[in-house]
């Protein structure tokens, strides 16, 4: 581990009102590693909603989505500002859709948990900037533009929809192989079971 890319963050609990927290950073609770020349370095202690990027992706330990939200809906608004000035014509600019902001999009989506209010607003978000400039109306109704193209439909995707099934596929390719993911997959699924089971 290079100390200078290395951090990590304090799982401790604590009761607030009955209910269990996790505990901010504790300055008494410090993680120490060596470097290349055997000296001893303090690792920084994130608090637990800190997000990092980590392959494209902003991650926290809580979980929390709010950072990786943000990231999407500020790639959005760059897009847009930049196709906004552009002289791409309506079949350009769809295919500018589907190429390079619908990737962006949907890149992260096996890895993330948005809710449907954080799908929505990302939806939302995006096809303000899409639909005018892809010659659509943004009146058309939202099962016509989310329709694939082989009936009729625009094709743009919904991140909830690609969300679900991508967390599908990854159960189905990984839940019984030998992989990290896989492993990581039946490991947490256990948890899940005892503790449902009150275990």
């Amino acid at each position: 581990m290079e100390p200078g890319k290395t951090n990590g963050v304090n799982i401790a609990f604590e009761d607030k009102k009955g209910n269990l927290r996790l505990k901010p950073p504790q300055e008494n609770n410090n993680l120490t590693i060596r470097n290349t020349d055997g000296e001893t370095e303090h690792i920084e202690q994130l608090h637990v909603n800190t997000a990092q990027k980590t392959l494209g992706v902003f991650r926290t330990i809580t979980g929390n989505e709010n950072s990786e939200v943000q990231y999407l809906l500020e790639k959005v608004k760059k897009w847009k500002e930049n196709v906004q000035k552009s002289y791409l014509g309506h079949e350009d600019s769809r295919c500018a859709v589907s190429t390079k902001i619908g990737k962006t999009l949907s890149y992260p989506l096996p890895a993330t948990s948005f809710n449907k209010k954080q799908s929505d607003l990302i939806v939302d978000k995006f096809l303000a900037a899409a639909l005018s400039k892809s010659g659509i109306v943004r009146s058309t109704a939202r099962k016509i533009i989310l329709a694939p193209s082989e009936v009729m439909g625009f094709g743009y995707d919904d991140i909830n929809t690609l969300q679900i099934a991508e967390h599908i596929s990854i159960m189905i390719y990984h839940g019984k192989s030998n992989t990290v993911t896989g492993k990581l997959i039946r490991l947490l699924a256990e948890g899940m079971k005892q503790v449902l089971a009150g275990i």
